[in-house]
């Protein structure tokens, strides 16, 4: 079996390179624990030593061997980020494909590695939220990408990425209730004073229907300075 260990429920994850298409295993997914994301067991040196970046990514993608995928689990946990795992995983060896080749060693390896994380997950949202601002409709191809986002919310497939664009910008406290309670099912009375708050004001956002304009970019600068605090 490709890509990282199981997780502790069992459900392994799929080959490298596809995405998990049930949406209750992708929400699974972003819940269950996985293995704690150290310093990578490889030869970095050894592993990015690649006439290019495309056999740089058949290395990456060969049994995970920087353990990509639990960092991105990690980071979307981590940060309450509403996108799919897998998507995420497939962008950051991408990205570490291409920037591997001139990798020397600064930063240490996994604040390297997180920080390309990082960037993977913030690309992802701005594009989600660039489609949304040209109206552009969910490529069939793509609809596995949210599937997730319309078994939490119950809202029909075309309206489900902008669901998640509308809730990867809000402020980080009101993102944090909202996963724990919509996608760990904790009830609000045991997230703390003010939690239910924070979730009806979340569930106002979510609640809006009509497409994103660009008055939302102002939501994307506030979303920017929060991810690099």
């Amino acid at each position: 079996m490709e890509g990282a260990q199981s997780d502790a429920a069992g459900l392994a994850p799929p080959p490298v390179g596809t995405l998990r298409e049930d949406p209750a295993e992708q929400v699974w997914d972003l819940i269950v624990p996985v293995a704690a994301a150290g310093v990578p067991k490889v030869g970095w040196s050894e592993l990015f030593d690649a006439a290019d970046a495309r056999e740089l990514m058949g290395r990456l993608a060969k049994g995970d061997p920087l353990g990509l995928r639990n960092l991105c689990v990690e980071h979307l946990r981590a940060r309450s980020l509403a996108l799919h795992a897998d998507r995420l995983h497939i962008r950051c060896l991408a990205l570490t494909a291409f920037k591997g080749l001139l990798y020397a060693g600064r930063p240490p390896l996994d604040v390297w590695l997180r920080g390309l994380v990082a960037q993977g997950a913030t690309e992802l949202v701005r594009e989600d939220l660039e489609f949304e601002l040209e109206n552009r409709p969910v490529h069939p191809d793509d609809e596995v990408s949210y599937r997730f986002l319309s078994e939490l919310f119950g809202v029909e497939p075309p309206l489900a990425r902008r669901i998640g664009v509308r809730f990867n910008l809000l402020p980080t406290d009101v993102r944090r209730v909202l996963w724990r309670a919509v996608l760990e099912g904790v009830p609000l009375e045991q997230l703390g004073d003010g939690a239910a708050a924070l979730f009806r004001k979340g569930l106002d956002v979510l609640s809006r229907a009509a497409p994103l304009v660009f008055a939302d970019l102002a939501d994307l600068g506030a979303w920017n300075k929060e991810e690099r605090s």
